[in-house]
């Protein structure tokens, strides 16, 4: 049910949230807003993008997952899990809600589970399965159970080295943000180009290694032509984990990792990269991952269904029984 909340006018003025209408192309802005309405009293919501899409884009012609991970990449939301009676559940909370809302006291309490309640655990945005043995991208930030000392209340973060990372990408020594397609100032002091230049070829250099790891190509080499595509696809307003999001979806796809006719592995960043449409449609395939799976598991039953009726099936009983 809908609850009558506060915009204040910063909103409308952050420019983190207009980077990324522009990066996506995507309604987040109205999403957000629309979501504020949507939270319980402690900003929580249930994570059931049907359902969200109807209550706050009823309108438009977009997919709701797509805005959620958008808005959840760049920390204006957070997804959760919580374990109850043996099942797990999905919510989302805003963390600036309680800064920006003033709540009446006559408004129920929430009787969503906390997201650093004991059973539950924030999940990453995306995680990558792989050629490689990963750790489990989760954010444990429950209390625990009692009896763990120091370590009741630290949040720890398990480190995935193919994870698309949640935070924008930052300059290590200096924490700056580095902008996904970032143009180069023209008629700027040569420092500024320069910085604008190392950081555009970090962000490059980034999306190539991603790209090595996930598809399992060690020893492909960055030459100018994967460069050059890296760096049309960044310019086109990708932002770097969108492209590593595309990559990821790619290695979901059977048809591009071998499985079909030829036996041919389509995986290049020729491919992946190609057009807006291709890295959007492998944007989708990332975060819709289990229909993928299911998709995949059809497609094995359909070739295994024909492995049989191909079969010679000639004969008496006995030698059937012998065939089979």
């Amino acid at each position: 049910m809908g609850r009558i909340r506060t915009v204040k006018p910063e909103l409308f003025r952050n420019e983190d949230l207009y980077d990324a209408y522009k990066e996506t192309g995507l309604p987040v802005r109205t999403a957000f807003i629309a979501l504020l309405t949507e939270c319980d009293r402690e900003g929580r919501f249930k994570w059931k993008p049907r359902s969200l899409k109807v209550a706050c884009l009823p309108f438009d012609d977009i997919d709701m997952e797509r805005v959620l991970h958008t808005l959840n990449t760049r920390g204006f939301i957070k997804k959760y899990s919580h374990q109850k009676d043996g099942r797990t559940e999905f919510f989302g909370y805003i963390p600036s809600f309680k800064k920006h809302q003033h709540i009446n006291n006559k408004e129920k309490e929430s009787f969503l589970p906390a997201p650093d309640a004991p059973d539950s655990a924030i999940i990453e945005p995306l995680t990558c399965r792989s050629h490689v043995d990963h750790a489990t991208v989760t954010r444990s930030i429950g209390k625990g159970k009692e009896g763990k000392g120091k370590e009741q209340g630290k949040e720890q973060v398990l480190k995935d080295p193919c994870r698309v990372d949640t935070r924008p990408d930052e300059d290590e020594q200096t924490g700056e943000v580095i902008l996904s397609g970032e143009s180069l100032p023209e008629k700027t002091d040569p420092k500024a180009r320069a910085s604008s230049q190392q950081k555009q070829a970090r962000a490059i250099d980034d999306i190539f290694q991603y790209w090595q790891t996930i598809m399992d190509h060690p020893n492909a080499r960055l030459d100018e032509k994967r460069r050059k595509l890296i760096r049309n696809a960044l310019k086109t307003g990708y932002a770097v984990n969108d492209l590593k999001t595309a990559i990821l979806g790619c290695s979901y796809t059977p048809h591009n990792m071998g499985d079909n006719d030829r036996g041919q592995r389509y995986d290049g960043l020729h491919v992946i990269f190609k057009n807006a449409d291709q890295i959007d449609r492998f944007i989708h395939n990332a975060m819709n991952q289990e229909s993928m799976d299911a998709n995949r598991e059809n497609h094995q039953r359909g070739k295994n269904g024909l492995t049989f009726l191909d079969r010679d099936l000639t004969g008496t009983l006995d030698e059937l029984w012998e065939k089979s």
